[in-house]
């Protein structure tokens, strides 16, 4: 009868360390995932910024000299908008990036939508260790 309990206790270990590997592992993808968000937060708070004033300056660059004090007006009040629109962009980004749906660690289960290539990849380096 000893023999029984030992045997079931082996797998029990082994799912236990499997658990505790892959917690670990989850928490690595965790942090990954945060950095790439920041990132792409702080990417693409620039590039919009940028985008936004090089359209801004294109667009007030043809002026007449007539209307050049009238148009300096439009474009200093054009960058204070400039200033606070993109402040919203990180916002945005992080709403949009940080579901669970792009994130494979977030959820306990595999989900329906992953990609055959992606597990089939995932085999294959598998099998190579």
């Amino acid at each position: 009868m000893e023999k029984e309990t030992d045997i079931s206790d082996e797998p029990r270990e082994k799912i236990k360390r499997l658990r505790e590997k892959s917690e670990a592992i989850k928490e690595k993808m965790e942090i990954e995932a945060l950095t790439f968000i920041e990132a792409a937060k702080s990417f693409t708070f620039e590039w919009i910024r940028r985008e936004m004033e090089t359209s801004m300056l294109s667009s007030y660059g043809t002026s007449s000299p007539d209307n050049l004090e009238l148009d300096s007006k439009k474009l200093n009040r054009s960058r204070s908008d400039l200033n606070e629109l993109p402040l919203r962009i990180p916002d945005i980004v992080e709403a949009h990036l940080n579901g669970g749906d792009y994130w494979v660690h977030r959820n306990e289960l595999l989900q329906v939508g992953i990609s055959r290539d992606y597990l089939d990849f995932k085999k294959e380096k598998f099998e190579e260790n």
